[in-house]
């Protein structure tokens, strides 16, 4: 299986390529339905042999996902979760190893599609992509980039884009991430939400489903995922010129955003790790911390209380957060003119030139009006978003169960910063409550 898949790599721009697709598809089916029946104690199969099935099964279905054709990326995720779900109960009777080498397969999903687009956040440029032009491949991508992004398309697309392997990586991370948030919840005895509420927050919400119960190491290694998922969507929500980008590039109506990915990531991350771990829970007081450091340097610059007062103020090496501001982006032309020194007094002389000019009324509001625009991206992009994972992390915590009358961690660090900015003249009303609940259960 693995040696066709790497042939249907060579013959992807051939005729009979499409053909050959369908029925590898197909073989992954029957494969997935005959593995399953392996993993059954009825089947009475060698540990050993039914190890190194799984062991291969899963290396199948995970070079399937991080595949830049969509339909590859959808059956190995499906079948991989469908092992996963429907027969993880019996992993542990087989092999405590079949757990492990799923967390581990699920953590190189993410990992494996998500270096593409944080290249992509880093660098800012898309790179060109052949493909067919055909307009059902425009109606495909522009479908595609509406169900990743939750958006409408206002648009159609004129000619063939580079962004069908970025979409494809993404709807292969979400694919991936919705499995993980599915075992983690399933895994989660004191989950302080309604079932429905969980079910609806999730990107595709029709995967969900009851999972086994796994051992601690395996969760550990999950809700680490999870917080890398928060970190990236912290990050492409901060790339405010790689977001307007894509929407031009998309004929989407607003900009894209993957905030229904990221909040649901970090609220299984803050239940799971507070529910699974003993105390004092490390990784949960460092996640608060950075999530009000974060928030501190998201505040408007003309504020009384800056980023450079606070405690935190260093950026924490465990999250990969790039810190981003909107209003130092720059177009693709000027980002590639600073890379060639030979141009640097010719652009120095058009710079003096264009400075000694006076601006016209229609010039001047033209230039207000974009100004405006960084300043909307910035606080209805990453600063929103920031506060939202705060507000819904504060929430959760401030309702942990408390063993014998007692919290579980002290939150030393995460107190005394909150108890100086919580009567702050930016934060609004919910996060100053959120701020006074956690302060109290936290004394």
């Amino acid at each position: 299986m693995s040696h066709w898949l790497n042939l249907l790599e060579k013959d992807a721009a051939n005729a009979s390529g499409s053909c050959e697709l369908s029925n590898f598809k197909q073989a992954c089916g029957l494969l997935c339905e005959i593995v399953a029946q392996l993993l059954t104690p009825a089947a009475n199969v060698d540990v050993e042999e039914c190890t190194a099935l799984f062991r291969q099964t899963t290396l199948l279905y995970l070079q399937c996902t991080i595949e830049s054709d969509e339909s590859l990326v959808r059956i190995g995720n499906s079948c991989f979760r469908h092992l996963l779900l429907h027969c993880g109960e019996h992993f542990d009777a087989i092999s405590a190893e079949l757990w492990v080498m799923a967390a581990s397969a699920l953590s190189l999903m993410v990992r494996c599609n998500l270096a593409a687009v944080q290249r992509l956040i880093i660098t800012g440029h898309f790179y060109d992509e052949p493909g067919p032009s055909a307009s059902r491949q425009l109606f495909r991508v522009q479908h595609l980039s509406q169900q990743i992004f939750n958006l409408a398309a206002v648009d159609p697309l004129p000619q063939a884009i580079s962004t069908s392997s970025t979409l494809t990586a993404l709807l292969s991370y979400q694919l991936a991430n919705n499995t993980i948030v599915n075992i983690v919840y399933s895994n989660t005895s004191n989950l302080p939400l309604r079932n429905e509420q969980v079910l609806s927050e999730a990107m595709f919400a029709e995967n969900m489903g009851k999972c086994a119960a796994v051992e601690a190491d395996v969760l550990a290694t999950l809700c680490t995922v999870l917080k890398s998922c928060c970190e990236f969507g912290i990050d492409f929500e901060m790339a405010v010129a790689v977001r307007r980008k894509l929407q031009q590039l998309l004929g989407l109506c607003h900009l894209p955003s993957l905030n229904r990915v990221t909040e649901l990531s970090s609220t299984l991350f803050v239940v799971g790790v507070s529910s699974n771990f003993q105390p004092p829970i490390k990784e949960l007081e460092q996640w608060l911390e950075f999530l009000v450091d974060l928030y501190l340097q998201q505040l408007s610059p003309n504020d009384s209380y800056s980023h450079e007062n606070s405690p935190l103020s260093e950026p924490k090496c465990e999250h990969n957060v790039i810190y981003y501001d909107p209003t130092n982006e720059q177009d693709d032309d000027e980002s590639d003119s600073t890379n060639q020194p030979a141009q640097e007094e010719t652009n120095g002389i058009a710079t003096k030139e264009s400075r000694s000019r006076s601006t016209s009324p229609v010039e001047q509001d033209n230039i207000s009006c974009q100004f405006e625009e960084l300043a909307d991206d910035k606080n209805l992009g990453g600063a929103q978003l920031v506060k939202d994972l705060l507000l819904s992390a504060l929430n959760l915590t401030s309702t942990l169960p408390r063993v014998d009358g007692k919290c579980s961690s002290p939150f030393e660090n995460v107190r005394s910063i909150l108890t100086q900015i919580r009567c702050h003249e930016s934060v609004d009303e919910d996060l100053h409550q959120a701020f006074n609940n956690f302060l109290q259960a936290f004394p």
